[in-house]
């Protein structure tokens, strides 16, 4: 089974904002206050991986239909 891949937003406390297309494998990992995921790079035209630490964000937004059931919590 194919897994769903969404859009997703950071809101960063310096004011910028940084939106990643195709995101799979959402998990925080709450004892190292961080978050991974997969996403598809434009630039480099490829499946990436990401981390940050959610700590320092302010937000975060996922694309409408995003089950949150699904976001994994380590």
């Amino acid at each position: 089974m194919e897994q769903e891949q969404y859009g997703l937003t950071l809101f960063l406390s310096d004011g910028k904002t940084l939106h990643f297309e195709q995101v799979e494998d959402l998990v925080f990992y709450t004892d190292l206050e961080i978050m991974t995921f997969t996403y598809f790079g434009k630039s480099f035209g490829k499946r990436r991986e990401a981390q940050f630490s959610y700590a320092k964000l302010l937000g975060f937004s996922m694309d409408d239909g995003m089950d949150y059931g699904k976001v994994v919590l380590k």
